[in-house]
């Protein structure tokens, strides 16, 4: 094997947990393209600061601390690790009694906690119990026939990179509204749901040809819904309902 051009660089936790989640391990060892081996990093990480962390708060951390000029290695380890006592920006920084004063050490903390979420906090992904649904839920109620939308399939993405039109989505799940318009989950069971930007679709074309009669023109053959999940409410659930006719449809949050 020869080397064409060689790419050598650190990644962060986050770096390698956004890997992983692209390459399916999200779905399990089995629903994914990864190794059981690769699933065991990802159930570590996902419980990790980095299980809550986006590009943005990155990109933000950095910004934050360029007056502490830190070194690249020191950044990440802040990145990974998280640090909240000057005993662990002391194990992180070298040479910090000659490079930050306590008072910098003491701001290097508070940029911290201010910028990248913690998992333990109030408002965090700490669990308060044992998981019994996915944090991202939906339902169909077809509201011309005032009955439960019945047989639509639904699927849930997570944008991974990109903005707008440019976006890449990551299939979290997908499934098929019962007989109560509701669906099997579409993610994982968990207390917790990163940060970041998640597309529903429902496709609402077949529903229409097979409940309102063929040859019925479609107005919508599917629906996308984008709602955005932040920092802050990662430890809340969200209920994406979905109240559709042939010619409209809304959503709203629920709970």
């Amino acid at each position: 094997m020869k080397v064409i051009e060689s790419n050598a660089g650190l990644l962060s936790n986050f770096e390698v947990l956004e890997l992983l989640r692209q390459q399916g391990a999200a779905k399990g060892p089995l629903g994914g393209s990864v190794t059981p081996c690769e699933y065991k990093v990802y159930e570590y990480l996902v419980e990790t600061p980095a299980g809550t962390q986006t590009k943005e708060v990155l990109q933000e951390f950095v910004k934050e601390v360029k007056s502490f000029k830190l070194m690249e290695a020191e950044r990440l380890q802040s990145v990974n690790l998280r640090p909240s006592t000057a005993v662990e920006v002391h194990l992180i920084v070298e040479d910090c009694d000659e490079r930050l004063s306590s008072e910098a050490v003491d701001a290097l903390i508070q940029t911290v906690e201010r910028v990248i979420p913690n998992k333990s906090s109030e408002g965090g992904v700490q669990s308060t119990g044992i998981a019994i649904r996915p944090p991202i839920t939906t339902h169909v109620l077809d509201v011309s026939l005032g009955k439960p939308g019945a047989g639509i399939d639904v699927k849930l993405e997570r944008c991974i990179a990109g903005e707008g039109e440019n976006s890449s989505w990551d299939l979290l799940g997908s499934s098929n509204t019962n007989s109560d318009g509701r669906c099997e989950p579409l993610m994982e069971i968990s207390n917790h749901v990163q940060a970041g930007t998640y597309r529903l679709t429902f496709e609402t074309g077949k529903y229409v040809e097979r409940t309102h009669g063929e040859g019925k023109a479609v107005f919508c053959p599917y629906v996308h819904v984008v709602f955005e999940v932040q920092p802050h409410q990662v430890s809340e659930h969200f209920h994406v309902p979905l109240l559709f006719a042939p010619y409209s449809y809304t959503t709203y949050r629920g709970s």
